[in-house]
């Protein structure tokens, strides 16, 4: 008997904004869907964004949104709900979790977290870490000016550990 191979999943924490949605709100076997591209200021991803996600700013499920447009009484839920979600997009800016498959497959965001103070006080911790890393990189290359760059670039110190969250994950400066 044969086994199946393992699906590798890395996951990733980027504070990052929307660029463009690449389609419609639309549900399909009872989960909503968008795609949009999204950027954390160096580059952009296109990612899908999870029915959890969407369920959060919309205020109710694909399954909710029958029963809302049934009943008169609730329409009115159902329409603050769409306009609310559309708001949130447009102005979203947070840190999402983001779960990319080995196959190549669309990242998909997971989580939507908004950035707080403690949240902030990280990446400027760790913005602080990176550059006294290249700070110090340059000056051993100035000191021996004969040591290769990419020796200095792949150097682990000042306790920069690279992002790393937890096993398996990683998150951008």
């Amino acid at each position: 008997m044969m086994s199946k191979p393992h699906k590798h999943t890395t996951k990733i924490h980027v504070k990052a904004f929307i660029v463009t949605l690449l389609g419609r709100l639309s549900s399909s076997n009872g989960l909503w869907r968008i795609c949009a591209s999204i950027s954390d200021g160096t580059g952009y991803l296109d990612v899908e964004l999870s029915d959890e996600v969407l369920t959060g700013l919309l205020g109710f499920s694909v399954a909710e949104k029958g029963a809302l447009k049934r009943d008169p009484a609730r329409r009115g839920e159902l329409d603050t709900g769409m306009m609310r979600c559309q708001q949130e997009l447009v102005d979203m800016c947070c840190v999402m979790t983001i779960e990319v498959e080995a196959e190549g497959r669309k990242a998909v965001v997971t989580k939507a977290q908004p950035v707080d103070e403690k949240v902030l006080q990280e990446l400027e911790q760790r913005v602080a870490c990176l550059r006294s890393l290249r700070a110090n990189q340059v000056e051993r290359l100035n000191q021996d000016p004969a040591m290769h760059v990419d020796s200095l670039l792949c150097a682990n110190e000042a306790g920069y550990d690279g992002g790393v969250r937890e096993e398996g994950e990683r998150s951008n400066p």
